[in-house]
This record gives structure tokens, sequence and C-alpha cells, in this order.
């Protein structure tokens, strides 16, 4: 479960994602930067900024966006609940 308002990291299959909840609604992103795509971890959460460790590009977890140093966004997962389960398609 993810808290509303919060963001978290998880793994799935071996593929690294970040949740973020807002009420009744998630977005789901793939953990890796589109910079060079280094593997974001879990300590680089502040709120609900997410700063890749190695040229510290940051991130808006409400969209994906990037919002301090490149101009490229995260990769958004297409994803819904259904019978209260999270789903996400790649």
């Amino acid at each position: 479960d993810v808290p509303d308002g919060e963001v978290t990291r998880t793994e799935v299959n071996g593929r690294g994602l970040f949740v973020y909840r807002e009420k009744k609604a998630y977005q789901i992103y793939d953990s890796h930067c589109p910079h060079q795509s280094t593997n974001i971890p879990e300590l680089a959460i502040s709120g609900t900024t997410l700063t890749c460790p190695k040229y510290q590009w940051e991130f808006d977890a409400h969209d994906g966006s990037c919002i301090k140093k490149g101009n490229t966004g995260l990769t958004r997962i297409e994803s819904k609940v259904v019978k209260g389960r999270l789903l996400a398609h790649w």
C-alpha cells in the first residue's frame, strides 16, 4: 500500500518501479533515469521528488516530468486498479 500523497519504490519481476498515489489515482514510472539509464534507488526519494544519483537530474512524482538539470521525464507505465489490486502493463 502506498499512502496518499506519497511515492514508493518497488521491484516487480526484476524491474524497478516508482509508484505515486494521489487519492484513488496512481502513477507508475520506470526507475531508470532517461539520461544514462541509471537505476534510481529508493534513497533518492525526497517527498515527491526523485533524484538520479549519477548526475542529479530531478523528477516530479506527480507527472514524471524532469524539474532540474534535464529535459526528459521518467517513462510512465500504464496502470489500473482492478478489484483492489494495482496492475501495471509493460
